[in-house]
């Protein structure tokens, strides 16, 4: 499914022809909320990172900071390669390293990079002690997935789970919505659809977890189970159901 298509859909199940402007809207922003990964699961707050958002870069520097891409969420690890060996860096609070490392090294001191530091309003790396030359750094990270933009756009969610962006989307748009008891429906949905793909990652089997949970709503008598929830009202039936 590619940005237009989800769009389609999301504008089929609101109903809803005043909200057409925004729903590019809703739908960018469940992304973010999913990717940002906050969520009570088995009753508890839960942070996740997602598969899809791991990355990794080779980079040789001789600075003390290092610039990281854009749309970093989280530093997963960062290595030194020299000569064939890989030398793996300790992760440190900013003050922490520079506490260890005031100055450049000298003398006896070590003088490749032993820690770093994620500096994450700069979007760089602070390497301590200073570096003695040019090293190659290898590093693995967790970065926030590109807006969607024009509607040829895909990406993993709309390929793989499609279907956290949709709930996610008409969950975004409640305030537009008031109250509106289709709602609670979707706002299960979208709990369901995050915690079976958090199960299957940490089971390590996204593909079969990801196409049974879209199955399982897809064959989910959606009309009855809004009508359940509108005892009687006329809630608007989305089309394509």
């Amino acid at each position: 499914m590619n940005f237009g298509e989800l769009k389609t859909k999301v504008a089929s199940y609101l109903n809803r022809t005043d909200l057409t402007a925004e729903i590019p809207d809703f739908i960018i922003t469940a992304q973010r909320d999913v990717e940002r990964g906050q969520f009570i699961l088995d009753s508890k707050m839960t942070l996740v990172n997602w598969n899809c958002m791991k990355q990794r870069k080779t980079v040789s520097s001789s600075e003390v900071y290092l610039t990281l891409p854009e749309r970093i969420k989280e530093v997963r690890w960062v290595k030194i390669l020299l000569n064939s060996r890989y030398y793996p860096l300790t992760k440190k609070d900013p003050d922490v390293a520079l506490n260890l490392w005031p100055y450049p090294a000298t003398g006896d001191l070590p003088t490749r990079p032993e820690v770093y530091a994620f500096l994450e309003e700069q979007n760089e790396l602070l390497l301590r002690p200073t570096p003695d030359q040019s090293y190659t750094y290898d590093m693995g990270f967790y970065a926030y997935t590109a807006d969607l933009a024009a509607d040829g756009n895909t990406n993993w969610w709309t390929t793989n789970a499609w279907e956290i962006l949709l709930y996610g989307a008409l969950v975004r748009a409640e305030p537009y919505l008031m109250n509106d008891p289709r709602l609670e429906v979707w706002k299960k949905f979208y709990e369901e659809a995050v915690a079976k793909l958090a199960k299957a990652e940490k089971a390590g089997r996204v593909g079969g977890e990801i196409a049974a949970a879209r199955d399982a709503h897809g064959s989910l008598p959606y009309a009855r189970a809004v009508a359940a929830v509108c005892l009687g009202a006329t809630c608007g039936e989305p089309a394509g159901r």
